[in-house]
């Protein structure tokens, strides 16, 4: 497996805000989004890892969630498949989620929790009416809430979406968010904001 990056921090975006876990951040993605904040999962360096060289690695470290991101995880799909079954045969506790862009279909149910941040709004009817799936836009103007918007009255969401702010900076993510909560409230949706609290925080 490629590796981008393994590192332990909190939670900072959508339904596990605020909670400790274990990042795996994987190497490559298959999109190139000016706004990206992971540019180097894709760009930069990596370590190759096998799947259950990978397991010991997070099950040595401290215990909480464990979150697959990339990049796009998805692109190494049936290597984390294996590395998910070391680690919940030996520790079936542990709650394991990843973070996608939604381009990729893939059993969902191998995971507690899908955070799909959807780049196009194509992708959204794939995901949405999903159990375990958590639906995150990103937005940073009026235009991108009334899209949002459109789609969330176009479909059925299992769970609530989130609303994010397009930012890599704590000053752009503060102005972003303050333009983002008026316009969500305004709006009427059934619609959670998040923040982006790792970096509001200067962490990963």
């Amino acid at each position: 497996m490629q590796i981008s990056e393994i590192f332990e921090s909190i939670q900072g975006e959508g339904p596990w805000i605020g909670y400790p876990a274990t990042f795996v951040r994987l190497y490559g993605c298959n999109l190139n989004c000016s706004f990206c904040d992971s540019q180097y999962s894709r760009d930069g360096s990596f370590v190759e890892m096998r799947p259950l060289e990978l397991a010991d690695d997070i099950l040595s470290r401290a215990p909480g969630f464990i979150i697959f991101t990339g990049g796009e995880p998805c692109l190494q799909m049936s290597d984390m498949k294996r590395t998910i079954e070391a680690i919940r045969k030996y520790d079936p506790t542990r709650q394991i989620a990843i973070e996608t862009n939604g381009t990729i279909d893939f059993d969902d149910t191998i995971f507690d929790v899908v955070v799909v941040s959807p780049k196009s709004m194509s992708v959204v009817e794939l995901w949405s009416h999903r159990p375990n799936v958590y639906v995150k836009f990103l937005a940073s103007d009026e235009n991108d809430i009334e899209n949002i918007r459109r789609r969330v009255n176009m479909h059925i969401f299992a769970n609530i979406p989130y609303v994010m702010p397009i930012g890599v900076t704590p000053e752009g993510i503060i102005g972003t968010s303050k333009v983002l909560s008026e316009l969500i409230v305004s709006s009427g949706m059934n619609i959670a904001f998040s923040p982006r609290l790792h970096i509001l925080m200067g962490v990963k």
